[in-house]
């Protein structure tokens, strides 16, 4: 008897207890960029801030809301030159900042600009470049560009009942 009690008593526990949420890797986080960026003044481990455009969701549940800040590093710069040679910025995604936890993003998509070549490829950073005919130019990405970042791995949310 006792051990159909106790096995009673787990299943209620069980129907009780909230399932827990998981943010799964590669979940995309769109972000924008807050300040233009551009190969004349950012350089090789520049660093450059983000905000969550919309919230994240698992289960209908809001686990990176808008506005949060996300954090960038440049990590490639080619600055421009004579013949058509144009400036180029690799950024790579860091990280979004959610209350004091750090979550960890991969970026994995490509982008060109006008005078690129070849097809959008998956990367792991976002390539900027912008060409011309006559002179090169510096790579310039406006503030409000929008980039989608992916969560890098899965991660147990601890979320409390609302």
């Amino acid at each position: 008897m006792i051990g159909w009690a106790w096995l009673a008593g787990i299943a209620a526990y069980q129907a009780v207890a909230p399932a827990p949420l998981t943010l799964r890797a590669g979940t995309p986080v769109p972000m924008v960029t807050l300040a233009e960026l551009n190969s004349k003044s950012h350089r090789q481990g520049s660093r450059f801030d983000l905000a969550v455009s919309e919230d994240v969701r698992v289960n209908g549940r809001i686990v990176i809301p808008k506005g949060a800040q996300a954090v960038g590093e440049v990590a490639r710069h080619v600055a421009r030159g004579g013949l058509a040679k144009s400036g180029k910025l690799e950024l790579r995604l860091l990280h979004v900042t959610v209350g004091d936890r750090r979550i960890r993003l991969d970026g994995s998509r490509q982008h060109a600009g006008p005078g690129a070549t070849g097809s959008p490829a998956m990367t792991g950073v976002f390539i900027l470049a912008i060409g011309s005919l006559l002179q090169g130019r510096d790579a310039s990405v406006p503030a409000g560009t929008p980039i989608t970042g992916y969560v890098h791995r899965d991660l147990p949310l601890a979320i409390g009942a609302d």
